[in-house]
């Protein structure tokens, strides 16, 4: 069955199909785990650990819980630091990567 016009999302000129999906799945996705998973186990001003902070996924996370009132601690690869730490976390652990 065709989708009601009313549920679809323009997607504007420059912007790759790839993210124009990706990343509505992504955010959709860290909503849920900020907001919704944890059941009203932790509150605003408590500590958030999310890992792979440098990555899709996560990156939305980090800042969607920075912006609900907790204190985040962000895990990530040497690598994905810089991307971490641009999230706004308050603290970063950084991960050695084994080479090969």
């Amino acid at each position: 069955s065709a989708v009601p016009s009313s549920k679809l999302m323009r997607v504007p000129d420059g912007v790759p199909m790839d993210a124009a999906v990706c990343c509505p799945v992504q955010a959709l996705t860290a909503h849920y785990l900020t907001q919704d998973a944890h059941a009203n186990l932790i509150q605003p001003g408590e500590w958030m650990l999310i890992h792979a902070a440098g990555g899709g996924t996560c990156q939305w996370a980090a800042q969607m819980a920075k912006l609900s009132g907790y204190k985040v601690i962000a895990t990530c690869s040497q690598s994905k630091e810089e991307i971490a730490r641009a999230t706004g976390a308050d603290e970063v652990i950084v991960f050695a990567e084994k080479e090969g």
